[in-house]
């Protein structure tokens, strides 16, 4: 079963792609795809990095910033990406931003998903 999801524009320039998958890999297949059609289209305009928002459950948000933001400046210095984790109100997921170039992006991704399944 392929990854799928929607499409959604939820302010001006802004849309939200919801994925689902079976696999781990199905999922990372479509965001990779998902990276360089962004990459490519940047090239054409600002040049500038490519920027991901992804929605963290607030445990593992906790988990990406470690004590005293050591595993986030962990995971940006690694990946060559830079991550910011939005505050948010107590108990409620968390808006997380990568950016950096496509590949960063997706090595940056992995490693979150590393750190959820390690706390699991």
């Amino acid at each position: 079963h392929d990854a799928v999801g929607g499409l959604h524009q939820i302010c001006e320039g802004h849309r939200l792609l919801t994925l689902r998958g079976q696999k781990g890999s199905e999922l990372q297949a479509a965001i990779q795809a998902l990276l360089a059609k962004a990459e490519t289209m940047n090239r054409r305009g600002s040049g500038s990095d490519v920027q991901l928002k992804v929605l963290l459950p607030r445990f593992l948000a906790s988990v990406v910033i470690g004590k005293r933001g050591s595993n986030v400046k962990e995971l940006q210095r690694e990946t060559g990406t830079r991550v910011q984790v939005e505050g948010g109100a107590m108990g409620q997921d968390r808006v997380t931003t990568v950016s950096g170039s496509s590949t960063c992006i997706c090595n940056a991704l992995g490693r979150i998903h590393r750190f959820g399944t390690a706390e699991e």
